[in-house]
């Protein structure tokens, strides 16, 4: 089981008392900010909740708002991550590319920050 929530600790500590496997952090404010004079600080509070799932034993979940050019370094970021849900981008990305080129170019994104 999997709980979509808000990054904020107090919510991620509570899903591990909830008995979940999963918890899927609600990616919005990261999507909003990326590029812009506060990113750092959302990405922050993204970083910190990952690490206090994680430390629960937590597999972490993210998606709703990534798109080509903000999963890879929010993949970077938080190397826990075990999912995307990708939705929206990727049909307009395969509505321009194909499907096949879009998932592919995902895929390239994701692995180009866990290749070494």
């Amino acid at each position: 089981m999997s709980l979509f929530v808000e990054p904020n600790l107090p919510d991620v500590r509570g899903v591990a008392r909830l008995g979940t496997h999963r918890r899927e952090l609600y990616i919005e404010d990261y999507a909003r900010a990326f590029g812009e004079q506060d990113y750092e600080r959302e990405l922050q509070q993204y970083c910190d909740a990952a690490r206090v799932a994680g430390e629960q034993g937590l597999a972490i979940n993210t998606g709703h708002d990534l798109n080509l050019e903000n999963i890879a370094p929010l993949k970077l970021k938080i190397p826990l991550i075990a999912e995307v849900s990708i939705g929206h981008a990727l049909t307009v990305d395969a509505l321009r590319k194909g499907f096949s080129n879009a998932v592919s170019a995902y895929v390239a994104a994701l692995e180009s920050v866990t290749d070494d």
